[in-house]
């Protein structure tokens, strides 16, 4: 269709321009749309232990991630440009999932890295492109404990990491077609 007819024909798609701490997201034009990912994957932010205040970081919000992308997710191409230390394999499986099932066209672009969450994001891609001075890390679930636990707990503990380096390996596995 011709430029001047499509301006009359199609539906007309209102610009998008979210700007959080550590990630934007923007529709270029109708049909074009980029996120910026430069932060620390995470299900909520963090709050400081004694005054419950948010703390300051490079945060990257599962919820408000997800609530954002529906608002580009109708375009047909989407260009993720990305620099993450990664985060919450609870937080990045749910986002790489949603990137999956949208109908876009989804490239992502590694401008530093994409380690562990950052990577299971970048899998969801149809493209990838990695600069030769980019870092791309994977590695098996680990989680940080504080306090008393008995073995019984630290082996559901253990079964949990299992579960998700399960899922990762699944990730890792449909995109590079290798074994895993």
């Amino acid at each position: 269709m011709s430029k001047p007819l499509k301006g009359i024909f199609a539906r007309s798609r209102p610009n998008v321009d979210i700007k959080r701490d550590f990630y934007t997201m923007a529709t270029l034009d109708g049909d074009e749309a980029e996120i910026v990912m430069y932060g620390e994957i995470v299900q909520e932010r963090p709050r400081d232990w004694w005054t419950d205040e948010p703390l300051e970081g490079n945060y990257i919000v599962l919820d408000e991630f997800l609530e954002d992308l529906k608002l580009i997710s109708d375009s047909k191409s989407i260009t993720i440009r990305m620099n993450s230390v990664g985060g919450d394999a609870y937080a990045a499986i749910p986002i790489h999932n949603r990137l999956r099932e949208i109908k876009s066209s989804v490239t992502v672009i590694v401008d530093g890295v994409a380690m562990s969450g950052g990577s299971l994001i970048m899998c969801a891609a149809d493209t990838v492109r990695v600069n030769a001075s980019s870092l791309i890390m994977i590695h098996k679930c680990w989680c940080r404990i504080w306090g008393g636990f008995n073995a019984d707990e630290l082996r559901k503990l253990a079964a949990s990491n299992d579960a998700v380096d399960k899922a990762q390996a699944a990730i890792y596995k449909r995109k590079t077609g290798m074994s895993e």
